[in-house]
């Protein structure tokens, strides 16, 4: 499970493939949260800029997200 967030206007996502969708469709031009639920519960956040065009990359370098 994925929660995006952006200060209040958040997105839950069950797949990447919706993650990819929604940071496109929805936070083009802003800089959001992707939180990474593991099944042992652990939430990994990853900082990710999200261009006008809808391509994501990382706010502090590599992003692992998408890998």
């Amino acid at each position: 499970m994925y929660l995006i967030k952006n200060f209040g206007d958040n997105e839950y996502c069950e797949t990447l493939d919706q993650v990819k969708n929604a940071l496109a469709r929805r936070y083009s031009g802003l800089s959001v949260t992707v939180l990474e639920k593991k099944p042992s519960g652990i939430s990994i956040p990853h900082f990710v800029d999200v261009s006008k065009q809808g391509r994501v990359t990382g706010s502090y370098g590599v992003l692992t997200l998408f890998n």
